[in-house]
């Protein structure tokens, strides 16, 4: 159930209460936190003039509950407890800290229509959308959203071994939420220096997006398979997963070419050259092929209902594919 109008006022104001209780468990003067009044008051205001989709109200549910005013407030407040002033000097900057965050990201979406229709923010080179974009990662959980960053090293595996959705769902998880910052050196003290760890981040992007989607149909099979009393017919609608839907998607917007899963899970593409049918691998696709094929990915495996935000989606694609994706 999405979070109603009075539910997210209910919140709000336990959180002041809260607040208000953390800020005067001890007595350390660190100036009073006008962004968490700011913020608030700005909901508040939405609210009462009916001005917050649902998306939005789960969004900032999901940014008070990651105050943790509740444990804060209590844990200060038991005198049982050993007082500890860094402490709790930290968890006040952290409080803070967050609230500033939240309050920007929120002026960031009211400014935009709440993201209700797809927006597109156009800026200059080093107008600093790199830096929105991360900034919007930052405050968004895991269930709210997701940020695809421009810098790419698409790098498409083969899998010798099936991987199982289970060892899969967790790390790509992790992935989601984690922002790869691009904003990083090395020190080259010789001709052969070069970034490794680095270079492993970026280009193992495209095995946890193909690993999770190709785990999922195996998973899905299996079940549908298992589960069948014997001489039972099935549709293949039964068996229709993400990596179905993002082939299909993949070959409608690249007409001349045909996506397939061979028997070894692996992506296979073929195309007619002078009457005949030829094939080759994924790995050789081109840039523009394997970005679609990336972005649709990632965009598929988003929670539902979720913000997702593309730095740079036109990278490498052709003018006449981009509206269309």
């Amino acid at each position: 159930m999405a979070m109603t109008i009075k539910e997210l006022q209910d919140k709000i104001t336990e959180c002041r209460k809260l607040y208000d209780k953390f800020e005067t468990a001890h007595k350390i003067s660190m100036g009073h936190n006008n962004a968490f009044s700011e913020w608030l008051g700005e909901i508040e205001q939405d609210m009462a003039d009916d001005a917050l989709p649902e998306k939005i109200r789960e969004m900032l549910g999901h940014n008070l509950e990651e105050l943790g005013l509740y444990e804060r407030a209590n844990a200060y407040s038991d005198v049982s407890r050993e007082y500890i002033p860094e402490q709790y000097e930290n968890d006040r900057k952290y409080v803070n800290e967050r609230c500033i965050q939240f309050r920007d990201t929120y002026r960031i979406y009211k400014s935009v229509g709440f993201v209700e229709k797809n927006t597109v923010l156009v800026g200059a080179n080093g107008s600093g959308k790199t830096t929105l974009a991360n900034k919007l990662k930052e405050t968004l959980n895991i269930e709210d959203g997701i940020v695809i960053p421009a810098q790419k090293l698409l790098v498409v595996p083969t899998f010798d071994n099936i991987p199982t959705y289970k060892a899969e769902k967790d790390p790509f998880k992790a992935y989601q939420k984690r922002i790869l910052d691009d904003k990083r050196t090395f020190r080259a003290k010789s001709q052969d220096d070069f970034p490794y760890d680095i270079a492993k981040e970026y280009g193992s992007e495209y095995r946890k997006v193909l690993a999770l989607l190709i785990a999922e149909r195996n998973s899905k099979r299996n079940e549908v398979l298992d589960n069948k009393p014997e001489g039972d017919i099935f549709h293949r609608t039964e068996i229709r997963t993400t990596i179905d839907v993002v082939i299909e998607i993949w070959n409608d917007l690249i007409p001349h070419r045909k996506m397939s899963l061979d028997t070894d899970s692996n992506l296979i593409i073929s195309y007619i050259s002078n009457g005949e049918e030829k094939q080759y691998e994924a790995y050789k696709m081109s840039d523009g092929e394997r970005i679609i094929l990336y972005l649709v990915g990632r965009v598929m495996q988003a929670p539902k209902n979720s913000l997702v935000i593309v730095d740079e989606p036109e990278i490498y694609l052709h003018r006449t594919v981009v509206d269309k994706l």
